[in-house]
């Protein structure tokens, strides 16, 4: 990182003057306008950059992603300053999940991490931060948080989080504003029978929606107090909220391919929406068909006040057998932990983009070579998505390793910006046992 964030006046009044824009602007990731924000892992897109906390908070330009460490700019006034240690003011720890929210004219950032503190009954705790970016207050509002905190959902009041205890989810909550750290203890928490497993949907004023394991949607309190079930559905994911609707996946079917030797069954479902104020199956309406699910998500998520989506379109490219060699000279012949089979499936080709005002679709990307299911941002501009290094391409050197792109809609320019490519391993090979005919 080699320039500072600076302090701009002009800045701090034309993001003054957004604030006071109409329920139509849409600039905001927020899942509901103007209602909530929610978290992302590692990184966290707004306002046309890409925020990151790797130790120190930073922001880059989305068109200067493939030079970012170049770009990057550390939240931090001191030219001094290498932004490297705790003293550095945008330092904030590792954070494994960001939201940022425009909250009285700044753009606030909350992160979740662990403590870092040196302290033995602490070190394990997590805690929530919050992050002024134009005059670069930071205060902790919550610590000593003993479970992992996993998704964010911030309001221009309150933060409600889960936390994974086991392999199950609670919810807590905490003010936004906080004057004062509040430990453990003094967060809300709900009264979650032992055993349900409860997931963050988002808040409407202070109102709090989850979902469970059995498929019903809820609705509570921010202090989850008079809990009652809205809703109850067929999965017991792939719930959405956005502008006072409740979208849910509806008519399941499958997709059989034929690999090497196995056959692999992949999933869809039908999006459908009911408005929250009333409802059921009954009263909805389909908005996008054959949507791909796997492993308790689906493929659907909102950005800038649009729903992006992406159908089921498997199909089988070929079966590499891949590993390190204990001998770099002659890769593969003593093989380190012994080599590891991948299936090369194209899960989904496409991208659709459907306006929830019109339900009109139109298709942002199609076949890259990558399959583009965990979508990390997309917006008018650009999309952002996670995937392997080589994708499901025979065309290029094998690699199965996870790397994040950035594609450019407007030149169609597709470029990596940040991998752990296996090439830098010595003794890296690989081998195709087998190629899907052209």
């Amino acid at each position: 990182m080699k320039r500072l964030y600076p302090i701009v006046l002009v800045l701090v009044l034309l993001l003054s003057l957004a604030a006071c824009s109409g329920p139509e602007d849409y600039r905001s990731p927020s899942p509901t306008q103007g209602g909530f924000s929610m978290s992302s892992r590692g990184s966290y897109v707004y306002g046309g950059k890409l925020y990151e906390a790797r130790r120190v908070l930073s922001a880059c330009e989305l068109a200067h992603l493939d030079e970012r460490e170049e770009y990057a700019e550390a939240f931090c006034f001191d030219p001094l300053c290498e932004h490297d240690s705790p003293n550095c003011k945008a330092f904030i720890g590792g954070a494994g999940t960001l939201c940022v929210r425009e909250i009285g004219g700044t753009a606030a950032v909350f992160a979740a991490g662990g403590s870092g503190s040196e302290n033995e009954e602490e070190k394990t705790a997590y805690k929530i931060t919050r992050f002024d970016t134009d005059t670069l207050m930071k205060r902790e509002l919550a610590r000593g948080i003993p479970d992992p905190i996993e998704t964010l959902c911030v309001t221009d009041e309150y933060v409600v989080f889960t936390v994974r205890q086991g392999g199950r989810h609670a919810l807590r909550a905490c003010p936004a504003n906080g004057a004062k750290t509040l430990w453990a203890d003094a967060l809300w928490a709900e009264d979650k029978p032992e055993g349900a497993d409860h997931r963050l949907l988002g808040c409407v004023g202070e109102n709090v929606y989850y979902y469970d394991e059995a498929g019903n949607v809820w609705e509570t309190t921010v202090t989850f107090e008079k809990a009652k079930i809205l809703f109850t559905g067929i999965l017991p994911y792939g719930y959405l909220l956005w502008d006072g609707y409740l979208y849910f996946p509806y008519n399941l079917s499958a997709q059989e391919i034929q690999g090497y030797t196995d056959c692999f069954t992949f999933s869809s479902a039908d999006l459908f929406r009911t408005p929250l104020s009333a409802p059921s199956i009954e009263n909805s309406e389909a908005v996008a068909r054959g949507v791909y699910t796997s492993y308790n998500v689906i493929a659907a998520r909102f950005f800038e006040g649009k729903l992006y989506w992406s159908p089921l379109d498997a199909e089988y490219f070929g079966t590499v057998e891949y590993g390190w060699s204990t001998s770099p000279d002659a890769p593969g012949a003593e093989l380190a932990g012994g080599s590891m089979i991948d299936t090369m499936i194209r899960s989904t080709a496409s991208l659709y983009e459907t306006d929830p005002r019109t339900l009109e679709a139109t298709e942002v990307l199609s076949d890259l070579g990558y399959n583009t299911v965990n979508i990390l941002y997309a917006g008018p501009e650009y999309v952002l998505f996670q995937s392997s290094v080589s994708g499901y391409r025979t065309d290029v050197p094998y690699d199965p390793m996870g790397a994040q792109y950035v594609y450019d809609r407007t030149t169609a320019a597709l470029i990596r910006y940040q991998s752990n490519s296996a090439e830098e391993h010595a003794g890296w090979f690989y081998r195709y046992l087998d190629l899907a005919e052209d």
